[in-house]
């Protein structure tokens, strides 16, 4: 859904603006989200430390705000994603950090397993993921 056109000819690659798949209004709020939380991070009001570094490590390879904003949303979305997908809870204190980064003991305690697991819905039905 976020990923930049990739335009290669031999040993050269060039990367485009991102790709129109997916949805079109998910897509425009990641990118205004992804827009939020670099002007928070830029006034200091970020709590999410490893996502706050990632952020600066960024800005200080000269990335343009707009490649920016795109590779935050691309990575928020895989946040969200895993979210999801795990049936935890945000911690900001991990965002931002891979999986395989985490120590080994606190892997599954933080992330939880990829057993399927029952949640309920507000209408009383039962979603498994």
């Amino acid at each position: 859904m976020l990923v930049p056109k990739s335009k290669a000819t031999g040993h050269n690659e060039k990367k485009g603006g991102i790709t129109r798949r997916g949805d079109r209004v998910a897509r425009s709020l990641l990118i205004e989200g992804a827009g939020v939380v670099l002007n928070l991070a830029a006034k200091g009001f970020l709590r999410s430390k490893p996502l706050n570094k990632w952020i600066e490590k960024k800005r200080k390879l000269k990335m343009p705000w707009g490649k920016l904003c795109c590779a935050l949303a691309a990575k928020m979305l895989r946040i969200v994603h895993a979210i999801l997908i795990q049936g935890t809870s945000f911690n900001a204190k991990i965002a931002g950090v891979a999986r395989c980064s985490l120590p080994k003991e606190s892997r599954n305690n933080v992330m939880g397993n990829n057993k399927l697991s029952e949640i309920p819905s507000p209408n009383g039905s039962v979603y498994i993921h």
